[in-house]
């Protein structure tokens, strides 16, 4: 098996061509999509390696994320709790085509998942979320579409790197948690943001946040820009790993970063930026009952999207033009009660804000990820499985 992972990703190359479009370009508005359906398993060998090894199915078997880029379809799965990364390969794996045994391997990162994509449609980011190599020093990756993968192992005191971000003028920027060896041991890890000028060779530490608690953890999750000012979102815990307050700067990229009170109600799960200098935050309500709420991001506001109040958004897939595909559960109701789920996907235009569902459904297993290729919709299952909606033309 592994010398036929490595035939397919010296196959695949470093040169990503264009994603053909038969008959011309079909818009996701002129389409109905059909039911879900299990369509692959492409991280089976990694759930039936680790169910060997740790004797148990107790661990991360789901597919983390799915992200779309030069016509392949990407996919992040692994453990970066129980640290699998270290006894099974962690690969940057994908589709060409909508064959589901034709998954390939592009490139192997040294890190106990993959848990994000970022960037936009010349540049690939992955965050380098727990690296196996350890050290104190996180790892950043990126890779044009016409390059190789560059690993960049210096993001110094990172011991986790939640978020990337492309710049408008090209730089990167990467946040996460980390500190000095004395720190780790001394229980007080702080929030850490990065930024690289040379194309994601070498990162420099732009901005250290320590944890104002006695001992515990603190850490950025989630970057985005709003009006072009970067903006930071993360929490401190105390040295029981309970969240106790909730962190978000603006203008992160500034000398001087001023906390945002407009956005210390939300612990952000995900940000997703929009073509008009605006982005949208999913997350959970903690200034009274827990919910999850949707929040538009817009010079100082940070207001809740009537569209989704009722709603459990789990991912964005933005469409580059301003429309996202979101993923949801039919209930705001937080924590996530057990199964089955109500699944929505739906497409929210942030040009008026309206909202319509694209597929309603019940799931018996918890979906991750979701996204939009060659006019069908996708989505990631907890059990390691994607499930597919085939989108048909709209008589």
């Amino acid at each position: 098996m592994r010398a036929l992972l490595l035939f397919a990703a010296a196959l695949a190359g470093c040169t990503i061509p264009p994603d053909p479009v038969e008959g011309g370009p079909i818009d996701i508005s002129d389409l109905t999509f059909g039911e879900f359906s299990t369509w692959a398993r492409p991280i089976e060998d990694y759930i039936d390696f680790q169910t060997d090894d740790l004797g148990h199915d107790s661990f991360d078997r789901s597919i983390q994320a799915l992200h779309v880029f030069g016509g392949r379809l990407y996919l992040g799965y692994g453990d970066a709790t129980l640290n699998l990364g270290r006894t099974f390969p962690i690969e940057a794996r994908f589709f060409y085509n909508l064959d589901p045994e034709d998954w390939r391997v592009e490139y192997t990162v040294n890190e106990e998942a993959i848990g994000r994509y970022r960037g936009d449609a010349e540049t690939l980011l992955i965050p380098g979320v727990d690296a196996t190599e350890d050290a104190w020093i996180g790892n950043a990756y990126s890779r044009h579409l016409d390059t190789d993968w560059i690993k960049s192992r210096t993001l110094d005191q990172a011991l986790h790197v939640h978020d990337m971000l492309k710049d408008d003028d090209g730089s990167f920027w990467a946040c996460g948690s980390g500190g000095t060896q004395d720190e780790y041991n001394a229980g007080q890890i702080s929030s850490l943001v990065f930024h690289s000028t040379d194309d994601g060779t070498t990162f420099e530490l732009a901005w250290k946040v320590p944890n104002t608690k006695p001992s515990g953890d603190a850490r950025f999750t989630s970057l985005t820009r709003v009006d072009g000012a970067l903006h930071a979102f993360g929490y401190r815990a105390d040295g029981t790993g309970s969240i106790n307050q909730i962190i978000a700067y603006r203008d992160v990229g500034a000398d001087e970063p001023e906390p945002w009170s407009a956005m210390t109600d939300v612990l952000v799960d995900d940000v997703v930026e929009l073509p008009d200098g605006r982005a949208l935050a999913t997350g959970v309500f903690v200034a009274g009952d827990l919910f999850h709420t949707v929040r538009l991001l817009d010079g100082d506001d940070a207001d809740e999207v009537a569209a989704f109040e009722d709603l459990a958004v789990l991912d964005f897939f933005e469409l580059g033009d301003g429309r996202v595909v979101t993923l949801a559960l039919g209930s705001s109701e937080y924590p996530i009660p057990a199964g089955p789920y109500e699944v929505e996907v739906g497409l929210w235009d942030a040009a008026d804000g309206s909202y319509r569902t694209l597929r309603r459904q019940e799931s018996a297993t918890l979906p991750l990820s979701v996204a939009y290729w060659k006019h069908s919709l996708f989505v990631g299952i907890a059990d390691g499985r994607i499930r597919l909606a085939e989108g048909e033309i709209i008589e």
